[in-house]
This record gives C-alpha cells, sequence and structure tokens, in this order.
C-alpha cells in the first residue's frame, strides 16, 4: 500500500513538473534549474543519486524552500500564507466571491478554509455574509484594510521568491507566467 501511494505521487510530481517545465522556454528552463541548484545550496542539502544532483528533487525541494520562506515572511506580518491565497484569491477574482467560489479557485474544499475566513474577518479584512440571491450561500468580500493589506504584502511574497534563489525579476515573472499557465490549463481540465 504505501510503496503504491509513493509511486502515485512520485508520478503526480512528475507530472506537475513537465507541465510546468513544458510552459518554458530552454533559456527559462535552465534558469530555473540554475535558480533550484542555488537554493538547495542556500537553503537545505543536495540530494545526490549515484554521484549525479538529482534536479527533480531540487526543483521540488525549491518549492518547498520557497513556501517556508514564504511562510515565514508573511507570519512576521501576522498572516498565515493560507489566508494569504484567500486575499489573492479575491484580489483576482473580484473583491466579492462566495466562499464555494473561492475554494475551488484555490483547488480545495469550502469546508478546509472555514476557519481561515474566520481569522480574516476577525482581523477586518473581509466580511463574512449571506448572499442575497441564496441565503444558502456564503459570500466573502474583501474590506478595503484588505485590499490594502494584501497590497502591502505583495511585496514581501515576492521578496521571498528572490531569497529561495537568489534570482532575477525576469527570470521569477517567467516561472510565475509559467505556473499561472499551468494553473489556468488544470482549471480549463476541471471544466470539461
Amino acid at each position: 500500500m504505501g510503496r503504491n501511494l509513493v509511486k502515485y505521487a512520485d508520478s503526480a510530481v512528475y507530472d506537475v513538473i513537465s507541465n510546468y517545465l513544458s510552459s518554458l522556454t530552454q533559456e527559462q528552463i535552465e534558469g530555473a534549474l540554475r535558480g533550484a541548484i542555488s537554493a538547495i545550496e542556500l537553503h537545505s542539502p543536495t540530494r545526490e543519486e549515484h554521484g549525479k544532483l538529482r534536479l527533480d528533487t531540487a526543483l521540488v525541494d525549491t518549492i518547498f524552500t520557497s513556501k517556508l520562506l514564504t511562510s515565514r515572511a508573511l507570519g512576521e506580518h501576522g498572516i498565515v500564507t493560507v489566508d494569504f491565497r484567500v486575499l489573492l484569491a479575491l484580489r483576482i477574482m473580484g473583491v466579492s466571491s462566495s466562499s464555494t467560489e473561492i475554494s475551488s479557485f484555490l483547488f480545495l474544499n469550502s469546508c478546509d478554509l472555514t476557519s481561515n475566513f474566520k481569522n480574516l474577518e476577525a482581523m477586518g479584512l473581509v466580511l463574512r455574509k449571506r448572499s442575497t440571491h441564496d441565503r444558502r450561500v456564503r459570500v466573502i468580500e474583501m474590506t478595503d484594510d484588505g485590499c490594502a493589506r494584501t497590497a502591502e504584502l505583495l511585496p514581501i511574497v515576492f521578496d521571498a521568491l528572490h531569497e529561495t534563489c537568489r534570482s532575477n525579476d525576469a527570470l521569477i515573472n517567467a516561472q510565475i507566467s509559467a505556473a499561472r499557465d499551468m494553473v489556468a490549463r488544470k482549471r480549463q481540465q476541471d471544466l470539461i
């Protein structure tokens, strides 16, 4: 059972990395690999197999390193990563969306975000209210403070990406664009 799960997880990771890399040019792939190797050298032990660096592992480790540094940076500003992701989703989707729409946008279940919606409301960053069209639906609305706070946190998250690989803006923007393309393709597949 455990080996099958590991095999499935390896396959899923391979699919995500392949999908992501297919969105990059050769130059961007080389930059992503240099960035991943740099991140491993800076933040975690190098993983080798038969005397060679495992690049697939380096890319995955870079993602985890980036998540860790982003989480730390946001934590220093009193917010957890998932709360920030909700704010960012609202900024992208529009300042008012249903809890179901937000969770779907983040590839999560609505019940997974209930405590995050409550936290954000307690901080005055969102309002939770019943839909005027359907009382069973919860609408999450970003407040002016929520909009300002999201704008304030965006450069902090971008700086964490810089810190991950000590990379340049152009490469980070190319990788963010490739990740967005990959997510857009996933969303399109989910609609079919």
